[in-house]
């Protein structure tokens, strides 16, 4: 179940989801709208409180696992948000990947067409790729730090390759 809440002029949203689908939007405590929704990963809710017409609507991103809440009132954008699935506020800025990482993205991704190919070259370059996006992505490290983490990963990445062709040298040797 999701429940999802936000405070908007005094007036406290909150939208219940449930994995049958059932869609409920209480405002103070009160339902005020309901709806089954099993089939569409976008919903609309339409609904009027203390004389005022609301219309709020859900976007579901399963892929991001993130909800867009917007909510608009007599026609004005009153609330645009996005949530997790656990119903905390999420920013959109997480997602961003700083411009300087896509040097060792690159890094990372070239390996396999450097190798010319093959399953291992392959699976060091995606992982160096997608441990360089993680790192870049993270909130709680400073930038130099980042970046020192990224430049060590597609380093041992390269070392990987480096290594992966050195064996495979020794044993065509053999």
């Amino acid at each position: 179940m999701t429940n999802i809440s936000f405070t908007h002029d005094n007036k406290e949203f909150v939208i219940e989801s449930t994995i049958t689908g059932r869609e409920t939007i209480l405002l103070n405590g009160k339902v005020v709208s309901e709806k089954r929704n099993l089939t569409n990963l976008n919903s609309v809710h339409q609904f009027s409180y203390e004389g005022q017409n609301y219309e709020l609507k859900l976007g579901w991103n399963m892929i991001q696992r993130l909800v867009h809440v917007t909510l608009t009132g007599n026609s004005q954008l009153l609330h645009d948000q996005d949530f997790d699935l656990q119903g905390k506020a999420f920013d959109t800025q997480k997602m961003v990947i700083p411009k300087w990482s896509y040097l060792f993205i690159v890094l990372c991704i070239m390996i396999p067409f450097i190798a010319r190919g093959g399953a291992l070259p392959f699976l060091i370059g995606i992982l160096g790729m997608g441990g360089c996006i993680k790192v870049s992505r993270k909130s709680t490290f400073s930038n130099a730090k980042k970046l020192a983490i990224c430049a060590g990963i597609t380093a041992l990445c390269w070392l990987s390759l480096v290594f992966l062709v050195l064996v495979l040298a020794v044993l065509r040797v053999k």
